[in-house]
């Protein structure tokens, strides 16, 4: 089962699921297509490999305009899990925590329009190591989305991290590295479909026995 995110609403709906695909020996993973991308994959190697040193801070966004006379969309309906949290939130909320795990510590804010739901939304997370993250999403704002990702030795800018909006959906990704000498470097990397890549993720789970790219156990941390 590959599912939308979010995957649930409540850590008591993802135990019901998880239940259910171990009894019935189902894979079940949420569809963050980005964390399937060889793109993302290519950070997290550069990270585990130490080009950026110890993590020291993340910062990433995602947004877009929804007009608020579209109350008739589900993203404005609070009774069917709306608010920019949900959808567009998701996506800088899985990059905090795939890289830095659980934090210890989360401030955040909400603006509520005029359905109920949050139409922007910030948070800052604080973790263990003393990594610190900040995230921010909304629907009252141009089209928009990056991330940072800074350690003591280098840095990463993607201009593109969810792999959702800029030029064709197969263009090659563009991973800027700054060093802690202040020389740039474009690291390229060939892509084809974003969407493709979760379907052959999960191929892979049902066919050959292998895991999830994003487990239950990653869900689990996204949505605590």
């Amino acid at each position: 089962v590959l599912c939308e995110k979010p995957l649930v609403g409540t850590l008591e709906e993802l135990d019901k699921i998880e239940a259910a695909a171990n009894a019935n020996n189902v894979t079940v993973f949420e569809a963050f297509m980005y964390l399937n991308h060889p793109q993302t994959l290519k950070v997290k190697e550069m990270i585990a490999a130490g080009k950026l040193g110890k993590l020291q801070f993340i910062t990433s966004w995602m947004g877009f305009y929804l007009p608020p006379e579209n109350d008739w969309d589900y993203r404005l309906n609070p009774a069917m899990g709306g608010g920019a949290m949900w959808d567009t939130g998701v996506y800088p909320n899985s990059l905090s925590i795939t890289l830095g795990g659980l934090p210890e510590e989360v401030w955040a804010r909400q603006i509520l329009g005029e359905t109920g739901v949050d139409i922007a939304f910030d948070a800052q997370m604080k973790f263990a190591d003393g990594l610190v993250a900040q995230l921010s999403t909304g629907f009252r704002t141009p089209i928009r989305d990056g991330a940072y990702i800074v350690g003591d030795k280098g840095a990463i800018h993607l201009n593109d991290p969810w792999r959702w909006r800029r030029g064709t959906p197969s263009q090659d990704s563009e991973i800027v590295f700054t060093s802690i000498e202040g020389e740039e470097k474009e690291v390229t990397v060939v892509t084809g479909n974003p969407f493709l890549y979760e379907v052959e993720a999960m191929e892979a789970c049902v066919l050959d026995g292998a895991a999830p790219n994003v487990p239950l156990s990653l869900s689990r941390d996204f949505l605590r």
